[in-house]
């Protein structure tokens, strides 16, 4: 489906783009079969509670901490080839990220 015509739907950019993010980030940990034999040939999905949701998030943000703090030591801690990899780590990760979102900005697709 296009993502112009889901955002007439949901009324605007920022909540397409919010509902985006919610449901990437939900889909990335946990999306699991409807309950019914319908829910699952239709392909309705059935989310994990929030309160997990909000659990594993928290957990992503300790981590990107973690990684914030590791990037002010790396030049003590990281030999040169394992900062090498990191750059390409990043280098590759960029993009990727980019293309994604605009991918999502063309069609729904979580």
């Amino acid at each position: 489906m296009q993502a112009a015509k889901v955002v007439g739907r949901v009324g605007g950019w920022s909540n397409y783009l919010l509902m985006m993010a919610r449901g990437i980030f939900q889909s990335f940990w946990a999306v699991l079969y409807g309950k019914t034999p319908l829910e699952v040939a239709q392909g309705v999905p059935r989310f994990l509670p929030d309160q997990v949701y909000l659990l594993l998030g928290g957990v992503c943000l300790t981590a990107a901490g973690g990684m914030l703090r590791l990037s002010f030591r790396r030049r003590v801690e990281f030999t040169e080839t394992q900062l090498f990899v990191i750059w390409i780590l990043c280098a590759t990760i960029g993009p990727v990220g980019l293309s994604f979102f605009a991918f999502i900005l063309k069609y729904f697709q979580m």
